[in-house]
């Protein structure tokens, strides 16, 4: 996804290869900082991850957290299987 995201920002809809002019970690820095303020995605993915662990480690009634009780956490908790 970062791939096709900065050749958009670099190249547009072009297929022409143009050399980047800044790395992906200078573009995602906030605006205040003098950049575009794009979202790193690698970031956010790993914070959204450990949200999911978060919520499995906590428990719940709800049907998602049952389905995935029954059918991988068997052995114990998250961290046991």
């Amino acid at each position: 996804m970062d791939t096709k995201r900065s050749n958009f920002f670099w190249q547009g809809a072009t297929d022409k290869f143009k050399y980047h002019r800044a790395k992906m970690d200078t573009l995602c820095r906030p605006k205040n900082q003098g950049s575009v303020g794009m979202l790193n995605t690698k970031i956010m993915n790993d914070c959204l991850l450990t949200n999911w662990i978060w919520k499995i480690m906590k428990g719940s009634e709800e049907t998602w957290y049952k389905l995935l009780q029954a059918k991988y956490m068997l052995g114990g908790d998250f961290f046991q299987v």
